[in-house]
C-alpha cells in the first residue's frame, strides 16, 4: 500500500455481474485512524466465493477524518462512507448486487463506525442490517471533549496551521494518539480515556445529532443487528 490523500475509494468482489446477490459492505479497523480497505486480509474474496458481492470502502481518517475543528464539518470520515454507500445504492446492480440488501459491516473502529451510522440520518435507508464486530456505540465523543484533542494536536504540530503538510500532519497525529491510548488520562482527555481512541465521530447535533446510546428508537436505523 502507499500512503496519499487519494482515499476516497471502494473495492468491489462480486460472483457474478447477473442476479441480484446480498451486499456486504465492510469497514476496516485502525482505530479511526490507520487501515485500508485494501488491506491484504480484505483481498482474499472469500465472501464473492460464497455469493456474496462485497464492497470494501476507504474513508478519510485522522486528523482528516475525524478532528473537531470550529468552522469545518465534524465527522467527514462518516460523511465518506456515507458517500459510500450511496455509490453502493446507485451502482450496485451493475455488479450483480441487490440494493435493498445492504449488511453494513466492519470491525474494532469499523464496528464503531458501524454503531454510529445507525444513528447518522444521512445513511438511513442506506442498508438494511448492520453487524458491528469488536466496536460498540461508546465510541462517540461531545464536543467539549473532543476539543480537547484538538488544542493536544495544534499544540504539536510544529507548523504553519494553514499551510502544514501530510507529513507533518500525520507526525503530530501519532504523538496525540500514541499517548492517549498508552496514557488514559480523563483529566487530560475526557471521554477519549475510556477507549485511548484520540479521534472519534463527535456529536455535533447535525450530522450525528445524538449520541447512539442516547438515541431514541426513533433516531436509529430500524435494521437487524448482530453484534459480535
Amino acid at each position: 500500500m502507499t500512503g496519499g490523500e487519494d482515499f476516497l475509494t471502494v473495492n468491489v468482489r462480486t460472483p457474478s455481474t447477473r442476479g441480484r446477490a446480498p451486499v456486504l459492505f465492510w469497514i476496516h479497523g485502525g482505530g479511526y485512524a490507520v487501515g485500508s480497505a485494501n488491506e491484504g486480509t480484505l483481498q482474499t474474496g472469500a465472501f464473492a466465493a460464497s455469493g456474496v458481492v462485497e464492497v470494501t470502502a476507504n474513508h478519510r481518517l485522522g486528523a482528516l477524518g475525524f478532528l473537531h475543528l470550529p468552522g469545518a464539518p465534524d465527522n467527514r470520515g462518516l460523511l465518506d462512507l456515507t458517500a459510500a454507500l450511496e455509490w453502493v445504492r446507485d451502482n450496485i446492480t451493475a455488479f450483480g448486487g441487490d440494493p435493498s440488501r445492504v449488511t453494513l459491516a466492519g470491525r474494532s473502529a469499523g464496528g464503531f463506525a458501524v454503531a454510529a451510522l445507525m444513528a447518522f440520518p444521512a445513511a438511513r435507508g442506506l442498508f438494511s442490517a448492520a453487524m458491528p464486530q469488536s466496536g460498540a456505540s461508546v465510541a462517540v465523543l461531545r464536543p467539549g471533549h473532543a476539543a480537547r484533542t484538538t488544542a493536544r494536536f495544534l499544540d504539536r504540530l510544529d507548523a504553519d496551521r494553514r499551510t502544514t503538510d501530510l507529513e507533518q500532519l500525520l507526525r503530530a497525529q501519532k504523538f496525540v494518539c500514541d499517548e492517549s491510548y498508552t496514557t488514559h488520562d480523563a483529566d487530560r482527555d475526557g471521554d477519549v480515556a475510556m477507549l485511548g481512541v484520540a479521534l472519534q465521530p463527535v456529536v455535533d447535533g447535525s450530522s450525528l445529532p445524538a449520541h447512539p446510546e442516547l438515541a431514541g428508537p426513533g433516531d436509529l436505523a430500524p435494521v437487524p443487528v448482530m453484534i459480535g
